[in-house]
């Protein structure tokens, strides 16, 4: 994907379900003591009322989400690639006021974990590309004016290049992956 390359990469994905995400650093998956890691869907954005889904308030989760863009596009559901045709597309003042409003919290969270992390690069994926897709340089600029120069000037930011079938292909390496590590160890090991 996006990230093959990189030793310091954040990646996010927007999701019906929520905001997920993992960090690398110097190559490594930064787990943490609980496996809790990279978390940023529960970093708080706002002053809002709104709940995510651990219940906190405020939040990136809170505050950026699928189910507000399809309301705002007057749908009930679309996949991933509908979506963001119809995010690129819409001319509606009220989809564009929602995508803004979704940007601007996004921009907070990216800009906090820019400042403590320093990642060469950060992936948007889900909705949080169409997001990105919809208006990149309202993102940039968001996240510019929130934090650090040198770090903030120096992070790329993409979306991921796996299309819908990034879940699916992050599952398949994980089952294949002590294959993929050391292949001849682990046809050894098959043979004894």
């Amino acid at each position: 994907g996006a990230g093959r390359g990189v030793d310091d990469v954040i990646y996010l994905n927007g999701g019906a379900s929520g905001i997920g995400g993992g960090v690398i650093i110097g190559g490594s998956v930064v787990g943490g003591t609980e496996g809790y890691a990279g978390e940023i869907g529960h970093i708080n954005v706002s002053n809002s009322a709104k709940l995510d889904s651990a219940g906190i308030r405020g939040t990136l989760e809170a505050e950026v989400n699928r189910n507000s863009l399809l309301q705002a596009l007057g749908l009930e559901s679309a996949d991933a690639e509908e979506l963001e045709r119809l995010l690129l597309s819409s001319d509606s003042p009220a989809v564009q006021m929602e995508v803004h409003r979704q940007i601007d919290c996004l921009a907070v969270a990216l800009a906090a974990t820019i400042n403590i992390l320093n990642p060469q690069m950060i992936i948007l994926g889900g909705f949080l590309a169409s997001l990105f897709a919809a208006d990149s340089e309202r993102i940039r600029a968001a996240i510019e004016c929130r934090s650090l120069f040198a770090p903030a000037e120096n992070v790329k930011i993409s979306s991921a290049e796996l299309g819908s079938n990034l879940l699916m292909i992050g599952a398949a390496e994980l089952a294949f992956e002590a294959l993929l590590e050391n292949p001849a160890q682990f046809m050894k090991s098959k043979a004894d």
